[in-house]
C-alpha cells in the first residue's frame, strides 16, 4: 500500500510529481495565515481557514509551506472552513506519538500561532529584518538524514523569512537540533530529535526549514530520507532509490570503502592535530593580540608579559613594587631597564579617540616623584580608540600637540604590536626593534614599509 502524503498550500504539480518519482499517494490541502475579523463593540477575533481533504492523521507525513499562494487559496476558497483550535491537540499527538512527521517551510505568513496550529511546543518565530546573504550548515554530519540537510544548505533563499528561538531545545529523551544559522547564529532551520542528547540515532518527528530554490527537490530527498529512517512507517517510499545505492555491486567495491574510512580516520587524525596545534599558537599569541584590546590593569599585565617574552627586557610592576613597601602606588606604571637606562612607563588604555593631554602630565609627575633620579627617562604606552579596529584608527597627539610627546617616549600599542610581528614572522633583529622602540619622541614603524624593504617589492 502506497504511503499518504499531505500537502499543504502546494501546486497540483509538486503532487504529480512526487506521486510519479516516489510511488506515493499525494493529496493537497490549505492553510491560510490568519485574518482578523471586526465584531461591533468587541475585540477582533482571529481566523484561519483550512481545508484538509482527511484527518491528520490518515496521512504519514504532512508537509506545510507557510507561504502565500493566490492560485493555492483561490482552489480551495470554496472548500475552506475556520480552524478549529484543538486541532493543535490533534498534530502533538500525531508527530509526538510517531504516526505521523511533520515537515514546515517557513514564508511569508506572519501568524505567530501557526506553530501552535501544528501541535509544536518548544519554538517561537520572530520576521527576519536584516539583508542576510549567508547561511550555514551547523551539524555535524553523523547520518545519511544529515548529510541530506547539507546538501540543501547551498540553495536556501536568502534573506529567510523568519528567525528560529527555542524556549526549551532539549529534555530527557528528545532534543531540537539547529540545522542553519545565519553569521549572527540566529537559527534558520531545525528538527526535533525524540533521541536523548547524546544518543547518534536519528528519529525527527518534526522538521522546520526556511524557503528552498526548489522545494520539490527538498521534499523528494527528505522523503527518501525518512523512509531510510522509518521503514515499516513509510514502507511506500523505502527503496526508492535503491539504484543510488551501492548495494548491487561484487565485493571488491567493499575493499574501497575500507580504504577511503582509513584515509578518512588518518586524516581526521591528522586534522585534529593541526587544530590543536593552531589553538595553542592562538593561546600562545594572545597577550600580544591583548594589548590592542585592553585597558587598566589588564593592559599593564599583557604590556609586561610582551615586553619580557619577546623583547627580553627587564620590565618591573612599579604598583607591585609600591604596596610591597607599603606606599601610595603610582597608578599603571612599569620601569624598564635596559642596560644603564631606567625608563618610568605609564600604561594607559581608553575608549576615546582623542586621548587627553592630561596622560603625558601624569608621566612627568610620576617621574618626578619616582625617586629614580635625574637621569631616568618617561615613557606612555598608549592603547586608545580601543573598539575601533585598530587598522581604521586616528593618530594621537598630532597636530599642535605632537610637541607633548617629544621629550618622552610615546609607543601607540599598535605600534608595540607590529614591531614584535615584525621580529617573529620576518626576521627583524631584536637590537634593531629596540633601537626603534625605546628613542624618544613618537615611536614610528610601519610595518609594510618594511617588509617591502625585506622583500625589495
Amino acid at each position: 500500500m502506497a504511503s499518504r502524503i499531505l500537502l499543504i498550500n502546494f501546486e497540483e504539480s509538486y503532487a504529480q510529481q512526487l506521486s510519479k518519482d516516489l510511488n506515493v499517494h499525494v493529496e493537497r490541502g490549505y492553510l491560510s495565515d490568519v485574518s482578523f475579523m471586526e465584531q461591533h463593540g468587541e475585540l477582533p477575533v482571529e481566523e484561519i481557514a483550512y481545508y484538509f481533504p482527511h484527518p491528520v492523521y490518515e496521512y504519514e507525513c504532512v508537509v506545510a509551506n507557510l507561504s502565500s499562494d493566490k492560485s493555492v487559496e483561490a482552489t480551495y476558497k470554496d472548500k475552506v472552513i475556520n480552524l478549529d483550535k484543538g486541532i493543535g491537540a490533534d498534530f502533538l499527538d500525531y508527530w509526538s506519538k510517531h504516526k505521523g512527521i511533520i515537515v514546515i517551510f517557513l514564508g511569508d505568513y506572519r501568524y505567530q500561532g501557526l506553530l501552535t496550529s501544528f501541535g509544536i511546543p518548544h519554538v517561537s518565530l520572530t520576521e527576519v529584518s536584516n539583508q542576510d546573504i549567508t547561511a550555514k550548515f551547523v551539524l555535524e554530519e553523523r547520518s545519511s538524514f544529515r548529510k541530506a540537510l547539507r546538501r540543501f544548505e547551498r540553495d536556501i533563499v536568502m534573506p529567510t523569512k523568519k528567525y528560529i528561538s527555542f524556549k526549551a531545545q532539549r529534555g530527557e529523551d528528545w532534543v531540537i537540533c539547529s540545522i542553519y544559522k545565519n553569521l549572527r547564529d540566529s537559527v534558520l532551520g531545525c528538527y526535533y530529535n525524540d533521541r536523548p542528547y547524546d544518543s547518534k540515532d536519528e528519529a525527527p518527528s518534526f522538521i522546520i526549514l526556511p524557503q528552498f530554490k526548489d522545494n520539490l527537490y527538498v521534499i523528494t530527498i527528505l522523503l527518501r530520507e525518512l523512509a531510510r529512517i522509518y521503514p515499516k512507517f513509510l514502507g511506500g517510499l523505502y527503496g526508492a532509490d535503491w539504484m543510488e545505492g551501492d548495494r548491487y555491486y561484487p565485493g571488491a567495491l567493499a575493499g574501497y570503502d575500507k580504504k577511503i574510512a582509513d584515509y578518512k580516520k588518518e586524516m581526521e587524525g591528522t586534522i585534529n592535530k593541526l587544530i590543536e596545534e593552531r589553538e595553542q599558537i592562538k593561546k600562545d599569541y594572545e597577550n600580544l593580540r591583548r594589548i590592542l584590546y585592553e585597558k587598566n590593569d589588564e593592559l599593564k599585565r599583557s604590556v609586561i608579559e610582551v615586553l619580557g617574552k619577546y623583547w627580553s627586557l627587564r620590565v618591573t610592576d612599579m604598583d607591585e613594587e609600591k604596596e610591597k613597601a607599603g606606599k601610595k602606588s603610582l597608578k599603571e606604571d612599569i620601569l624598564i631597564e635596559e642596560g644603564d637606562r631606567k625608563i618610568l612607563a605609564e600604561v594607559k588604555g581608553t575608549d576615546s579617540a582623542y586621548p587627553s593631554p592630561w596622560f603625558i602630565t601624569q608621566v612627568w609627575q610620576h617621574l618626578h616623584y619616582s625617586g629614580l633620579g635625574t637621569h631616568a627617562e618617561g615613557a606612555l604606552i598608549m592603547n586608545y580608540d580601543i573598539k575601533a579596529d585598530p587598522s581604521e584608527r586616528g593618530l594621537a597627539y598630532s597636530g599642535e600637540d605632537e610637541s607633548q610627546v617629544e621629550d618622552i617616549i610615546f609607543i601607540d600599542t599598535r605600534i608595540l604590536f607590529e614591531l614584535t610581528i615584525a621580529m617573529i614572522d620576518y626576521g627583524l633583529s631584536l637590537e634593531k626593534a629596540k633601537e626603534v622602540l625605546l628613542r624618544k619622541g613618537r615611536v614610528k614603524f610601519d610595518i609594510d614599509d618594511y617588509k617591502k624593504d625585506q622583500t625589495g617589492t
